[in-house]
C-alpha cells in the first residue's frame, strides 16, 4: 500500500507541475486583459489601444482557462487514483488547493504591488 501510495503522490506532483507549467499561457491573457482594464479604468497609462474590448474577452478568455485548467488537472489526478490502488482523495485536492492558493496568492501580490503598470 505504501509504495502505490508513493507512486501516487509521485504522479500527482507530476500532474501539479505540468499543470503549473500550463497556467503560462492563459495567464498571459488574463495578465493582458486586467492590464487593459486597468488602463481604460484609468489606473496606469501607456496602452494606446485601450478601447479594442480587450479588458472583455482576454480577461474572460484568461480567468476560464485558468480555472479549467486547474479544474481538469486536479480531476485528472483524481482519476489516477484508480490504477494506484489508493482510495484517498487527500493527495490531489491536497495538492491542487495549494497550487490554486499559489496561483490566487500570486495574483493578488502583482495586482496590489506598487509598481504593477
Amino acid at each position: 500500500m505504501h509504495r502505490n501510495l508513493l507512486g501516487y503522490g509521485v504522479v500527482v506532483a507530476c500532474v501539479v507541475v505540468l499543470t503549473a507549467l500550463l497556467l503560462v499561457v492563459p495567464s498571459y491573457f488574463l495578465a493582458t486583459g486586467v492590464q487593459a482594464a486597468g488602463a481604460v479604468a484609468g489606473w496606469w497609462i501607456g496602452d494606446p489601444t485601450v478601447s479594442d474590448g480587450e479588458e472583455t474577452w482576454a480577461t474572460a478568455m484568461g480567468g476560464v482557462a485558468c480555472a479549467a485548467l486547474l479544474a481538469a488537472g486536479a480531476g485528472g489526478a483524481l482519476a489516477l487514483r484508480g490504477p494506484f490502488g489508493v482510495r484517498s482523495r487527500m493527495p490531489a485536492l491536497l495538492a491542487f488547493g495549494i497550487l490554486t492558493a499559489l496561483f490566487v496568492a500570486g495574483w493578488a501580490a502583482l495586482l496590489t504591488h506598487p509598481g504593477v503598470g
